[in-house]
């Protein structure tokens, strides 16, 4: 969001928009590329992630869906 002119900014506030109007209607739609990447690698890693849960968790029952799909193999 760093990336994004001052300008879009200062032209926003001169046609009247306040602040949350600015961030939802700008700010978000410029972003969503990012947001979205940032989202789908997030996931990613959460879902890859088997070590962590295989540390910390003892019952079954408190897996997670990765370690129960692999339990099944």
């Amino acid at each position: 969001m760093g990336q994004i002119p001052k300008d879009l900014y200062e032209s926003a506030m001169i046609d009247g928009y306040g602040e949350f109007k600015i961030f939802m209607k700008i700010a978000i739609p410029l972003s969503k590329a990012g947001i979205g990447i940032q989202g789908v690698l997030t996931f990613m890693n959460t879902w890859i992630d088997f070590m962590t849960p295989l540390i910390y968790l003892n019952a079954e029952e408190k897996y997670t869906l990765p370690i129960g799909l692999m339990r099944l193999q």
